[in-house]
């Protein structure tokens, strides 16, 4: 990509008001914006071995807004929370073709030309209805309920300008789906004395198949079929923790030690792999998996002079079954049997290191180390990624403006300068060697040391 024009803006309305006999209503509302326009698809038209121009123009819209309401009671016995949730996820992607051109892929030619346009409308709203009880059984144990219904609306929408050579043609596709699900938790605590609780819980989770999943062959066409019959990936999450409190040469610490199991079942992934197109390609449900570990978080007064925040997880995840996986190269095919074989993209050791200094009771000096284990980049393990860490530095002012709260924060990410990727994706043989290797991998690099300063307002 070139000449990246980026335009992020975030904007939200909070309001809490506290009613007598402990009442609550809550309401949040958010707008954000992601913006780009670029151009990309260098090509070389002098044929001297430089690329000397782009081929696509692209204009790349995400805006996200909602709306969350939420009243509350509670008490000590018995609490509960009733809620309501909007939200909307509007993406348009135009993409316009800028000068004539072919591309080659396993040994297909395909030509464009100038004037030929693709623009995507992919719209998705949710419309979720929620509620939790809690309720104390006895002194000691306090029991919590969950239930949340979810209507989600996808529509997408395409308009194609082509030309064949001779004959310029327009072709629309518009689909839709519409999904109702529901998700539960139950959670217990048990309060073993004043410095020490247990507590387990259960809880179920979704995600739904995307319309251009559903009819990828409408909407991508080429070799993709539709497949109408894809269910919704399901997960079930337990986790049994202690929560303790602790001193320790005389600071006192709270902590938190959990560990957990994650079952995906129905997992949604190309047909015969990420990295493969055959005759025909189509979106299914392609195996499952378990993601397994523990989490442990200490904490400190952050009233005191010097505090800090430190979390660490240890997750293994892996596949407990999957269709055989192919791997597209020119001359071969080559599939595999990646039924334990962890997720890509997935580090096993992931750690966050926050230390606060209140230099003043209105400025704040903070410190935050966050580090990541190496990890595999794809399905088959063959290629691993190595691990990072960076260092970031803020310093946080606060003052009274006509009785409101203004914050001036200046801060520096990445103080080091350390180079590392933050996303890795192989998408098969991009270099044409039949080896599918980290040669192949599209990366995308840490944007490095950054310097920001703002101002936050609260009133």
């Amino acid at each position: 990509q070139k000449d990246n024009y980026v335009d992020l803006d975030k904007y939200y309305i909070n309001f809490n008001k506290q009613f007598e006999n402990n009442y609550n209503l809550l309401v949040n509302t958010y707008y954000y914006n992601d913006l780009y326009d670029y151009i990309s698809s260098p090509q070389d038209t002098t044929g001297d071995g430089e690329s000397d121009t782009y081929a696509k123009h692209s204009d790349e819209d995400i805006v996200q807004k909602g709306l969350k309401l939420e009243f509350t009671k509670d008490s000590e016995k018995f609490g509960y929370l009733f809620g309501y949730e909007f939200g909307n996820k509007n993406f348009e992607d135009k993409s316009d073709t800028l000068i004539d051109y072919s591309s080659t892929s396993r040994g297909v030619t395909t030509d464009y030309y100038k004037g030929e346009r693709n623009d995507i409308e992919d719209n998705q709203d949710k419309n979720a209805l929620y509620t939790e009880f809690k309720y104390q059984l006895t002194p000691k144990l306090v029991t919590t309920l969950n239930a949340r219904f979810d209507n989600l609306e996808d529509t997408y929408d395409i308009t194609n300008l082509d030309y064949d050579g001779t004959t310029w043609s327009t072709t629309k596709v518009n689909r839709d789906k519409d999904y109702n699900e529901m998700s539960y938790r139950i959670g217990l605590t048990y309060k073993l004395n004043d410095s020490n609780s247990l507590y387990s819980n259960i809880s179920t989770g979704f995600r739904t198949p995307t319309v251009d999943q559903l009819y990828a062959g409408d909407i991508r066409g080429g070799v993709y079929k539709n497949n109408e019959d894809l269910k919704v990936q399901d997960t079930t999450s337990y986790e049994l923790g202690l929560r303790n409190s602790m001193t320790l040469f005389d600071i006192k610490i709270n902590n938190d030690f959990a560990i957990f199991q994650t079952d995906n079942k129905n997992i949604i992934g190309r047909n015969e792999g990420t990295y493969f197109s055959d005759d025909e390609v189509y979106f299914d449900n392609v195996g499952d998996a378990r993601n397994r570990g523990f989490e442990l978080s200490l904490q400190t007064d952050p009233s005191k002079f010097i505090s800090f925040n430190l979390s660490y997880t240890y997750l293994k995840s892996e596949y407990t079954s999957h269709k055989p996986f192919y791997v597209a190269l020119t001359n071969l095919d080559p599939s595999y049997d990646i039924v334990g074989n962890e997720l890509p993209r997935v580090p096993r050791h992931t750690l966050n290191l926050t230390t606060n200094i209140n230099i003043s009771k209105q400025t704040k000096f903070i410190s935050e180390v966050f580090a990541r284990s190496n990890y595999y980049a794809d399905e088959t393990n063959d290629i691993k990624m190595p691990g990072y860490a960076y260092l970031n530095l803020q310093l946080r002012h606060n003052m009274k403006v006509d009785k409101n709260n203004l914050e001036f924060f200046a801060k520096v990410n990445n103080v080091f300068d350390k180079q590392y990727y933050q996303t890795v994706f192989l998408t098969g043989d991009r270099n044409g060697d039949d080896v599918l290797d980290a040669e192949d991998a599209t990366i995308t690099v840490s944007p490095g040391r950054e310097f920001l300063v703002g101002l936050k307002y609260t009133f």
